[in-house]
C-alpha cells in the first residue's frame, strides 16, 4: 500500500471515487442530488481549497491501482472567537468497498494528521452525515468528538 499526494494524472480516478462516495451518501441526505458534473465540480472545489500549499489530496494505491482518496486543507479562524487562528479541515476520506476493514482508512487518516502536524496545526475538524454510522464510529475510534450539531427544518 502506498499513500501519496495526488498528481494531475490521478484526477480521473479521483473523480470516479468522488462519484462512488456521493452515491453512498445520497440515501443518507435528502437534499443531495446526483448530477453528471458533481464529481468535476467537487474536484475543482478541492483543487481550489488545496492550492498554494494550503491543503492536499492524498490517494491510496494498491498494486498500482488507486483505491481511495482523502482531501484536507487549512482554514482560518477569527482570533476574537477562537484561541487558534488556523485549524485543519478534513473533507473526504474514502476507500472503495472491497478494500475496507483492512486499516487503509486509518492509515489514510494518519497521513492526513501527520500532514497537519507538519504544518503546525493543533486542531482538526470534519463533518459527518448524521445517518453515516460507519463514518461516525470510524472517527470516534480515532479520537474525534462531537463539538457542534447542525440542525435543519423545512419551511412550510
Amino acid at each position: 500500500m502506498i499513500i501519496r499526494e495526488a498528481t494531475e494524472k490521478d484526477e480521473e480516478k479521483i473523480k470516479e471515487l468522488i462519484k462512488k462516495l456521493h452515491a453512498f451518501e445520497i440515501p443518507m441526505e435528502e437534499l443531495y442530488v446526483a448530477k453528471p458534473d458533481t464529481a468535476d465540480r467537487n474536484l475543482m472545489f478541492f483543487k481550489h481549497k488545496t492550492k498554494n500549499n494550503n491543503g492536499t489530496i492524498f490517494v491510496v494505491e494498491i498494486d498500482d491501482k488507486i483505491i481511495g482518496y482523502a482531501v484536507c486543507w487549512i482554514e482560518r479562524r477569527p482570533t476574537y472567537l477562537y484561541k487558534v487562528d488556523k485549524i485543519g479541515y478534513i473533507s473526504d476520506v474514502f476507500v472503495e468497498e472491497p478494500y475496507r476493514g483492512r486499516g487503509i482508512g486509518s492509515a489514510l487518516l494518519g497521513k492526513i494528521l501527520e500532514w497537519f502536524k507538519n504544518k503546525n496545526i493543533k486542531y482538526v475538524e470534519l463533518s459527518v452525515l448524521a445517518k453515516n454510522e460507519k463514518a461516525k464510529k470510524f472517527y470516534e475510534k480515532h479520537g474525534f468528538k462531537v463539538y457542534s450539531l447542525n440542525l435543519r427544518k423545512a419551511v412550510e
